[in-house]
């Protein structure tokens, strides 16, 4: 957790996204300090990166370069605490990184300790670069 700008604004990472907006998933504490800071200021800057190799510069190490792709979003977050939305995302998240061939029992005991932020996207920035082959 950092605070960015002037003003305290709530600062995290996460991979999720859907339909236009972000969805982050938090099962810490519920008297952690996101939660507590996103109660008081709802204006948040999630950032979602992907990091490539590392292009080696010559003669020096500064001269190096590393390939990216970063994406960067800005706007207000709600916290959902609605059951069936929170078993949508789970559902989601599976069926995107989980194993078509796992099974599991139904439902999900433990979605009472998640807490699901959704993120309004306001302004959403991006920045790539392709290392030393440009």
């Amino acid at each position: 957790m950092r605070k960015v700008g002037p003003t305290p604004c709530p600062w995290c990472t996460s991979t999720k996204a859907a339909t236009g907006c972000i969805f982050i998933p938090d099962t810490g504490d519920h008297a952690g300090h996101f939660l507590a800071n996103v109660r008081h200021n709802p204006r948040i800057c999630v950032e979602v990166a992907e990091i490539g190799p590392l292009h080696r510069g010559r003669p020096y190490a500064c001269n190096s370069a590393l390939v990216y792709t970063s994406v960067i979003a800005f706007g207000p977050v709600a916290i959902l605490d609605d059951q069936r939305k929170k078993a949508w995302f789970l559902d989601q998240l599976l069926a995107k990184y989980g194993d078509p061939a796992w099974t599991f029992e139904p439902g999900y005991p433990l979605i009472h300790r998640i807490i699901l932020y959704e993120q309004t996207l306001e302004v959403v920035t991006g920045k790539q670069s392709a290392g030393l082959s440009h």
